[in-house]
């Protein structure tokens, strides 16, 4: 816990553990807040955002489907997923990108709007350099009527090529002008993350990945539920849904080819957004209808379940 505040107040003082933590501001600003008013600022942190992520994975739920069972059942799935990943490392930037991403979802699939994602960005900016993310949407939806043998949406391409341009630079900026040195014995200028990229690890997380572990297999469902939200979108020629899946599918590569796999904290922010994505194709989309229905029913006959 010592280290976690650590690590949080270093942000605000220039030195953090490691540089790349350095445009994380939303989180540390807000934990400082909490100070105020608990004896234990990071412990009550995590509770509130808890209960922030449960709430808009249950309003986002509901908005997408009409139904009480299933958002009961995201709101299940994804708490199931998050115990799954708990990490002695959950800094507050993880708790507050885990709220981000599940509204991301909930405007990918239901807003044409260019403000909601805007606004989206401003708070994911400061708390993550995957903001980027945010701006890979809005170009995807541009270009991806490609596809379908339509037309670019010139006006998505556009703002999220600005909002890509716009999380390279404040990103960049933030960390090379606020930051001071690393706390952390040795570390000192913290060479190691002065480029974007920061470390490249897919070498080390290849072999991971391959010991057919615990978290290749957590890892390979992510991508799966990603990948088939990819495949779903372009078969029924749902622009929005195939644009947030490749977005998606291409976050998750991020993390195979810069993060480190066994740091399942990596994979919390994604809980909501998980078990919003498998709900809505399999219950929300001709495809997953089509599935559940010829699946259950088989399952019926052979009397694995009651009708």
């Amino acid at each position: 816990m010592d280290m976690l505040l650590a690590a949080s107040d270093g942000v605000l003082s220039g030195t953090p553990h490691w540089r790349a933590f350095q445009n994380r501001l939303l989180g540390p600003y807000l934990l400082d807040l909490f100070r105020h008013v608990s004896q234990n600022p990071f412990n009550d942190f995590a509770k509130v955002f808890l209960m922030l992520e449960n709430l808009a994975l249950c309003v986002c739920a509901y908005v997408l489907t009409r139904r009480v069972s299933l958002t009961v059942l995201a709101l299940v799935a994804s708490s199931v997923a998050w115990v799954a990943c708990i990490h002695y490392f959950s800094y507050p930037w993880d708790f507050i990108e885990s709220v981000l991403l599940t509204m991301l979802f909930l405007f990918a699939i239901r807003s044409e709007r260019i403000f909601p994602f805007v606004l989206l960005f401003i708070f994911f900016v400061l708390s993550r350099e995957s903001c980027i993310f945010v701006g890979l949407f809005l170009i995807l939806r541009g270009v991806s009527p490609i596809a379908f043998g339509q037309r670019i949406a010139l006006r998505p391409l556009t703002w999220g090529a600005g909002l890509v341009v716009m999380s390279i630079a404040i990103t960049e900026a933030l960390r090379k002008m606020l930051f001071k040195a690393s706390m952390l014995a040795g570390v000192g200028a913290d060479t190691a993350h002065e480029q974007f990229e920061n470390h490249f690890h897919y070498l080390h997380n290849g072999t991971v990945f391959l010991s057919a572990s615990k978290v290749s297999l957590v890892y390979a469902t992510i991508m799966l539920v990603f990948l088939a939200c990819t495949y779903v979108g372009y078969r029924e020629k749902e622009k929005n849904l195939l644009a947030i899946g490749v977005t998606m599918t291409l976050y998750t590569l991020s993390i195979f080819i810069f993060g480190i796999l066994e740091e399942v904290r990596l994979y919390q922010p994604f809980t909501g957004m998980l078990a919003l994505t498998a709900i809505y194709l399999l219950f929300e989309t001709r495809s997953g209808r089509k599935w559940c229905s010829t699946n259950l029913s088989l399952l019926a006959r052979r009397g694995s379940i009651r009708t």
